[in-house]
């Protein structure tokens, strides 16, 4: 549904064209796909986004847990409140790795994007070729195509992702904490209730 544009657009491009036609909705569009190519054609590209998804994600985290560390290097440890991330330092660095991470995995999306959405006139073996041929046609900087508009939509992605987190896995620790403070003044009132009773019947 990105790639096709506009209706206008579209409807300019391919005029003329035997069995083409204009998604109008997701839903559409999935039906669409599935009527011409079958369930199959759902998971069009998916190793080659698992091949990306992973590298990315795998940064993403060695990226933020190495700023974070930086941060903290600069704290006092034996301060608690103090040596802890907080929610804005959390959206920075989110919003760091996320960018980073983005960018070096450009060229592993150009691949993935590339034999998604081949057609029957240009068609790819698989990645070696995908790789072989963007090379060719358009050289090293072909791998960097749209890493700007990629970085622009990880980097404020991940910046809430990180803060959104670490934000709820405060709330979750605490919660956590006070009901096994509370579970355990409980179990302390009912060690000593014996004793008491005891005592009771003594007099």
């Amino acid at each position: 549904m990105q790639i096709q544009g506009s209706l206008q657009n579209w409807e300019g491009k391919m005029a003329g064209i035997p069995n083409a036609h204009y998604y109008r909705s997701f839903a559409h569009a999935a039906r669409c796909i599935v009527r011409e190519e079958g369930y199959r054609g759902l998971f069009t590209g998916f190793g080659s986004t698992i091949g990306r998804d992973i590298p990315f994600a795998g940064l993403l985290i060695v990226f933020y847990e190495g700023l974070a560390k930086a941060v903290k290097s600069g704290k006092d440890p034996t301060n608690a409140k103090e040596f802890a991330i907080t929610g804005f330092e959390d959206l920075v660095l989110g919003g760091l790795a996320g960018g980073s991470s983005a960018f070096l995995t450009t060229p592993l999306d150009i691949i993935k994007t590339r034999l998604q959405v081949q057609g029957s006139s240009k068609r790819y073996k698989g990645w070696c070729d995908a790789m072989t041929s963007i090379w060719k046609d358009d050289g090293f900087m072909g791998f960097w195509k749209g890493s700007l508009p990629r970085v622009i939509w990880y980097l404020p992605a991940c910046a809430v992702t990180f803060m959104s987190w670490q934000a709820l896995r405060n709330v979750f620790i605490k919660r956590t904490t006070d009901q096994e403070m509370n579970s355990s003044s409980l179990e302390s009132s009912l060690d000593s209730l014996p004793t008491v009773v005891h005592s009771s019947q003594a007099r």
